[in-house]
């Protein structure tokens, strides 16, 4: 009878230390000590400790408005505490598409492979560029005057771009070849070489390239400085500056990222000569997959 009771015993015992794992088991899943950092695609910002984590919904613990539960497919980015970036919906954010960019000129950096958007500038000029490789992307576009029976420029763009230092110095090369369809006038263009200093986000990046036409070379380079500085999550300043044998150009504005859309805009230095001194230009991305 004794060794009855002795083993009911142990029986409970084993039991409530069973629950107790359990219960602690239970409080620990899912669950980290570690504040996240979530941005939904509306612009707001929560912060607070991960509950739950499936493939549509995170259930966030917050310290102000407690437990809500945010859909995956809102969110644009989730950060943990040490500011490594957990997730990205790159669907969400148009504007990292046009990282590789400036207003009209291109940088050191280049898209991931089986990234991809479309630029629309001044309403008329439209290309698509996709990123090949990692390193490597391809560009095409048109100014589509056959629409009023007129001539049509056409053009290409390839460049290869490769990290000297990750995420601080890119250096990269490329081309713009293009020709006028309805006209025979041969093929144009510039062939160039860039090198970026400083992030995706924020950089500086000085161009030289050539010209030519109809198989002639230009006699002297052409210089490019240009720079991007982001002052939020949504906005980017940039500016490019141009110099052309004795022509100097000039163009400062920003960008602004509207969810799936980025919105270019700003003002064109242009050489005075009696007419308008600035000319206004607007432009946006628009990422494909």
């Amino acid at each position: 009878m004794l060794k009855f009771k002795d083993a009911i015993k142990t029986t409970i015992f084993l039991v409530i230390c069973l629950f107790n794992l359990t219960a602690t088991y239970s409080q620990t899943e899912g669950e980290t000590e570690e504040l996240w950092r979530i941005e939904t695609v509306d612009g707001n910002v929560y912060v607070g400790k991960v509950q739950k984590s499936d493939g549509d919904v995170v259930v966030l613990e917050t310290t102000n408005i407690g437990v809500i539960n945010i859909p995956r497919a809102d969110i644009v980015l989730m950060t943990k505490g040490d500011s490594d970036i957990t997730y990205r919906n790159r669907k969400l954010e148009a504007s990292s598409y046009s990282h590789s960019r400036y207003f009209f000129t291109p940088n050191g950096y280049t898209m991931k492979k089986g990234e991809g958007y479309y630029h629309n500038f001044m309403v008329f000029i439209n290309q698509a560029t996709y990123g090949v490789t990692d390193n490597i992307s391809i560009g095409g576009g048109l100014v589509p005057l056959f629409l009023f029976a007129g001539p049509t420029p056409v053009w290409v763009t390839p460049k290869v771009s490769f990290p000297v230092i990750e995420n601080k110095f890119n250096m990269g090369a490329g081309a713009f070849l293009g020709g006028v369809i309805g006209e025979d006038a041969g093929l144009f263009g510039i062939a160039y070489g860039v090198a970026t200093y400083g992030t995706r986000e924020n950089n500086v990046n000085l161009g030289v390239g050539f010209g030519f036409f109809d198989g002639d070379w230009a006699d002297t380079p052409v210089f490019g400085l240009s720079g991007m500085f982001e002052v939020s999550r949504r906005t980017t300043l940039m500016f490019e500056s141009f110099l052309i044998t004795d022509v100097f150009l000039m163009a400062a504005g920003g960008r602004t990222n509207l969810g799936k859309i980025s919105l270019d805009y700003g003002l064109v230095k242009i050489p005075e000569d009696g007419g308008i001194p600035f000319f206004p230009i607007l432009g946006f991305v628009i990422p494909f997959y």
